[in-house]
């Protein structure tokens, strides 16, 4: 009897440790380099995107701009995110700004969170900087008068993107297809006075058809921790889910783009 209790032990063991290769370990192990957010084939000149942003209960909380322009051998990518309606927080405006390399590569970013204050009304400087040196990107975090340096790993840091809105732009996808990537984590500054950054490993789970503006959509499902994406065959990142600490699952759907909105969102919020 205790023999057979001690097999079946170990073989429910070894399922468990299964699982944890195949979905934890193995795609660290085998990740590959992630999808191009600019294609210099195709002769990407600009790129501008919106999204709105949804609330655990599917109520309207704010909106996401994506802008992409060329900057001689570089590409400069900026993202304004706005959270006007959201009860656990103040009206927040997050500006971020990649410097990117010809393949899309990060090669120095900035991340500003406007909108939080303390006590007293003032003001609260929330900032992140970082630049590519080799192996490493040493990074710079302020969070009011506090201040704190870490290091990324440039190899796992070549694509980026917020806990807010984890993705832009993913071409050339396949089944079966990962790679590692950062998640900067602003929103955690609000809660707690300290901004997070995450590694973590994308992977194309399959493929699924969605209604997308009334139509289906074949669509590639990509998960990272967990969030997830819904990307279309042209690189369009038509929906994605992230859990947002302290907020919930936010649901985040691509619309038209509308320059007027972008400007009367950012007045809104403002230092």
């Amino acid at each position: 009897m205790h023999r057979l209790f001690g097999i079946l032990a170990t073989s429910l063991w070894l399922v468990a440790m299964g699982e944890l290769v195949v979905h934890e370990v193995w795609p660290r192990w085998t990740a590959q380099d992630p999808p191009k957010i600019v294609d210099r084939a195709r002769n990407e000149r600009s790129r501008r995107t919106q999204s709105a942003i949804y609330d655990p209960r599917q109520r309207l909380v704010g909106r996401v701009w994506s802008r992409l322009q060329p900057t001689g051998d570089q590409f400069h990518l900026e993202t304004t995110i706005v959270l006007t309606e959201l009860a656990s927080l103040p009206p927040i405006r997050i500006e971020t700004a990649f410097t990117l390399t010809g393949d899309g590569t990060v090669d120095d970013f900035d991340l500003d969170l406007i909108g939080v204050r303390d006590p007293d009304g003032n003001p609260v400087k929330i900032e992140m900087h970082g630049e590519s040196y080799g192996r490493y990107i040493p990074c710079t975090l302020q969070v009011g008068v506090f201040r704190r340096t870490f290091k990324l790993e440039s190899a796992a840091s070549r694509i980026m993107g917020d806990a807010i809105r984890p993705f832009d732009v993913l071409r050339d996808l396949k089944v079966g297809q990962s790679w590692r990537m950062q998640v900067l984590d602003p929103i955690s500054a609000v809660f707690n006075q300290r901004t997070t950054v995450n590694s973590v490993v994308a992977r194309v789970e399959r493929k699924e058809t969605i209604l997308h503006d009334g139509r289906p959509v074949d669509c590639f499902l990509v998960v990272a921790g967990r969030a997830r994406a819904w990307v279309a065959s042209d690189g369009c990142v038509l929906v994605q889910e992230a859990d947002v600490p302290g907020i919930g699952r936010l649901t985040i759907r691509d619309e038209p783009y509308d320059e007027e909105q972008w400007h009367e969102a950012r007045s809104r919020v403002v230092e």
